[in-house]
């Protein structure tokens, strides 16, 4: 069965009685096409779902350590994180292409280290580098934040080969 071409509908004749037929005929085809690549789409590892995306919010306060913020069927992503210690933000289940912003301020009387870590829904994990005066390696090293300092990294993800990646700015 040939899929139907939507572009040759505007030419059919609907007041004629088979092109008519012609033209539900296809429009079912076709409606039963996108459906199935719609499910085929939707059945991979770390896709988002149709119709279940929502903003991810978080305000985390007064916090060290590690810190997971679920992004599962995120449209997009905020953070916004106050460390009073040494501090690793990871977002889990962020799929590929989802814009994140993530302020972080150092709220504590000396510098502390802020470090990210990303997986996608099939729990793989992404590469994160950020890029202020020059690029860092979020991952493995992070940023050293000075006492009362804060700042803001804002980015989405792409795919490196079979890496998702993580690029953000930092200002």
């Amino acid at each position: 069965m040939a899929i139907p071409n939507p572009q040759t509908w505007t030419s059919m004749n609907l007041m004629d009685q088979t092109q008519m037929q012609n033209f539900l005929q296809q429009l079912a085809q076709w409606a039963t096409q996108q459906q199935n690549s719609n499910q085929a789409i939707n059945s991979q590892p770390g896709s988002i779902q149709g119709g279940s995306l929502q903003t991810v919010a978080k305000y985390l306060n007064s916090v060290s350590g590690t810190q997971t913020v679920e992004c599962a069927n995120a449209a997009d992503v905020m953070v916004e994180i106050n460390i009073t210690g040494n501090t690793t933000l990871v977002l889990a289940n962020l799929s590929v292409g989802v814009p994140v912003i993530v302020k972080v301020g150092n709220i504590a009387g000396i510098g502390h280290t802020f470090q990210m870590n990303a997986t996608n829904g099939a729990g793989t994990a992404y590469a994160i580098n950020a890029k202020g005066a020059a690029l860092v390696d979020m991952v493995g090293t992070g940023i050293s934040l000075g006492a009362g300092v804060t700042g803001v990294f804002a980015g989405d993800g792409d795919m490196s080969g079979s890496v998702p990646s993580l690029w953000m700015l930092f200002n």
